[in-house]
């Protein structure tokens, strides 16, 4: 969808540029204020790569504490692959298990058992996080699964402790938290003489 609207007044056109780029940059961009900075850590994926959390900078980033041994986790996977469907590339997701006795192979089984469980395959980063100063002292991370919604400048927007008959978040509710933090482009053009200036938003 786009809309479009043209001014042949120079003044205006100086006046309106200035307005319209304040007003949208406002509506559009994430605003991180009140928001707590996600804790930076790097870890090693279950595939042997060194990633971390702010390599993801510019993305929408869900970070979920698990455990392969966690049945609310094994049910917290068919939402996530929703998730993962409803935003593809937009958004990255982070499962992170906790358990020290877990291997990366129980990792990879876990994610890989299309045959075992009943969700369907998916394809976003597993590591091990072992590390008690990372899933405790940093994330408070308590239950499992425990997840958290990063936005694209790092900030953490949305947090769910995984405890009891709640302890699994429905797609939905992590897909209208995400839509909020994704933001939508805003082109403004003028022709080489100024007599038009063109203001287009997809």
């Amino acid at each position: 969808m786009a809309w479009q609207w043209h001014c042949r007044s120079k003044p205006i056109q100086a006046l309106l540029i200035l307005v319209l780029a304040v007003l949208f940059t406002g509506l559009f961009t994430p605003i991180a204020c009140g928001q707590s900075l996600a804790p930076d850590f790097t870890l090693t994926d279950i595939e042997g790569t060194s990633f971390s959390l702010s390599d993801f900078r510019n993305h929408v980033v869900l970070l979920e504490f698990m455990r392969v041994g966690c049945s609310k986790c094994q049910l917290q996977v068919s939402e996530l692959v929703e998730v993962q469907n409803e935003f593809g590339d937009l958004l990255t997701i982070i499962s992170l298990g906790i358990n020290a006795s877990e291997t990366n192979e129980d990792l990879r089984q876990f994610r890989d058992s299309e045959g075992s469980w009943w969700w369907p395959p998916h394809d976003w980063i597993y590591a091990r996080c072992p590390q008690s100063s990372i899933f405790s002292g940093l994330y408070n991370v308590t239950s499992t699964p425990t997840s958290y919604i990063i936005d694209q400048s790092g900030f953490i927007r949305y947090h769910h402790s995984g405890v009891g008959d709640d302890a699994v978040v429905d797609a939905d509710v992590f897909i209208a938290e995400i839509r909020t933090l994704l933001t939508y482009p805003m082109t403004i053009t003028t022709t080489p003489s100024l007599d038009n200036v063109h203001f287009r938003i997809n």
